[in-house]
């Protein structure tokens, strides 16, 4: 509980956001895992407000094709450029 509640601390100053940064490279994540990863989020709170708002595929159902179909090759772009192709197995494979 109290590390819930206080989940949010020292990020009200620019200092504390350097130290979270900075935390989260000893986490293991370099510059480009970061960068990806808070660019993948913005993206889906994007498409998440524009959901709440209206519905996605009826929204891109209404969109001309030559609309369209450049969207869907661009998302498909991104899953084959920032997929996880690796065959990592099940992690209690081994039990």
């Amino acid at each position: 509980m109290y590390v819930i509640t206080h989940l949010g601390t020292g990020l009200t100053n620019l200092v504390g956001v350097k130290m979270s940064l900075r935390s989260l490279y000893r986490l293991g994540l370099d510059r480009y895992d970061l960068i990806t990863a808070v660019l993948s989020i913005g993206f889906m709170e994007l498409v998440y407000g524009i959901e709440k708002q209206n519905n996605m595929r009826q929204m891109l159902s209404e969109k001309p094709i030559w609309i369209r179909w450049p969207l869907y090759s661009i998302l498909v772009l991104f899953l084959i450029l920032f997929g996880e192709f690796n065959d990592h197995p099940f992690i209690y494979f081994q039990f």
